[in-house]
């Protein structure tokens, strides 16, 4: 297993409660966080991606590669740098909106990613090319993020993410700004990379149809009164 989570809560006053009672994920899966909207799923996102600390947490354990961290210890004691450290080496974020940097071109925005967690130079620029080639987005190399097409900044994003090769890579909705045909078309490329690299993907989206086409696990969200469950292994 990739990751293994039991009992973990999160609660935002007298209006919100998530409890993750149970949820764990393989080398190599997909998995789609379903469920109604306002349920916490993203908010679940940023609780496995360790932005976001929960008020319990009796188990959560990461396992990239050879190496095993008990991120629920890691949380006990407040250690920020070790979890940044997690972060930066083991987890690629893509965001709905297809967040880059808009001061630097195309290549320079993958080459970022990776340079950050670590890769040589010379490394993060052919992963860049690479990636660039995989995702159809060569020929962009040198523009600007003001110049690009919704689609084209959906898939400079997710070059961005999985540029240092992170086990875990995390979407949210990273197809719902597209129209249907793009939406498939952005989501064969994004599966081929990952594929490639034997990342694990975990991805919160509504589009059920999506999930059927390739073949995801689903891990739906339920919803009781104020609390949202999420249980899954």
């Amino acid at each position: 297993m990739l990751i293994e989570l039991e009992n973990v809560c999160i609660k935002r006053g007298d209006s919100f409660e998530l409890h993750i009672e149970k949820l764990a994920a393989s080398k190599g899966e997909r998995l789609a966080i379903t469920g109604q909207s306002g349920c916490g799923k993203s908010t679940t996102l940023d609780i496995i991606g360790m932005t976001l600390e929960p008020a319990c947490a009796d188990r959560f354990i990461f396992s990239p590669g050879s190496e095993n961290f008990d991120v629920a210890d890691t949380w006990r004691r407040h250690d920020e740098g070790a979890l940044t450290e997690l972060r930066r080496r083991h987890i690629g974020y893509i965001l709905q909106t297809g967040e880059i940097f808009g001061f630097i071109n195309v290549q320079e925005n993958i080459e970022l990613t990776a340079i950050v967690a670590g890769m040589d130079g010379h490394l993060a620029r052919q992963r860049a090319e690479e990636l660039m080639a995989k995702l159809s987005i060569g020929h962009l190399a040198r523009q600007l993020p003001a110049t690009l097409s919704i689609g084209q900044r959906q898939r400079v994003a997710i070059a961005r993410a999985i540029a240092p090769a992170p086990e875990l890579i995390l979407a949210d909705e990273p197809t719902s700004a597209l129209d249907p045909e793009l939406a498939v078309e952005v989501m064969e490329l994004m599966l081929n990379a990952v594929r490639d690299d034997g990342a694990t993907l975990i991805m919160v989206t509504h589009d059920l149809g999506l999930l059927d086409k390739f073949d995801f696990r689903r891990a739906p969200m339920r919803v009781d009164g104020r609390k949202a469950i999420l249980e899954a292994s």
